[in-house]
């Protein structure tokens, strides 16, 4: 069961690929309604903003974590079919790392920035970036299945 539901969350990727390629969301549906309840959430961070205590910056954190977002829905199958919770955090965590530089570019380059990102060469890359990621795990729940109880990037059984 493991196996074939990695292998869809690989699928997913794949698709998350594509449309980061072609420069339009293939979850946007799942935005839409993922934004539906955070703004349903957020009158609750209103008294947070308001406060400068380490327990309301963690619960505005809390929150953030709660915003829709379409690289997420594509990556998060992945994480929760990758064998256990540690592995499951260890591909957040590289996620994270991997999509950490852009978020910060992103923000230091918002205006400039948006029109470089929107670049094709750039899309073509990233898109490729995630789908080579996809192919992988394909490739692994295809003919290494073996290697998916050993961790989300071993490839040896």
């Amino acid at each position: 069961m493991q196996r074939a539901l990695y292998a869809a969350a690989n699928l997913l990727l794949l698709a998350l690929a594509v449309g980061v390629a072609r420069g339009a969301s293939p979850f946007a549906w799942l935005e839409r309604a993922g934004l539906k309840l955070y703004a349903a959430l957020l009158p609750a961070a209103r008294p947070l903003v308001e406060r400068s205590s380490v327990a309301s910056r963690f619960g505005l954190g809390v929150l953030w974590g709660l915003t829709p977002c379409g690289l997420v829905y594509g990556v998060l199958p992945v994480a929760m079919l990758s064998g256990g919770a540690a592995d499951g955090a260890l591909v957040m965590l590289v996620f994270g790392l991997g999509t950490l530089p852009n978020l910060l570019a992103a923000g230091m380059l918002l205006g400039r920035g948006e029109r470089i990102l929107a670049r094709p060469a750039i899309r073509y890359g990233a898109g490729a970036a995630i789908a080579a990621f996809a192919l992988f795990g394909l490739y692994r729940a295809l003919f290494v299945p073996a290697a998916l109880a050993h961790g989300p990037f071993c490839i040896v059984p």
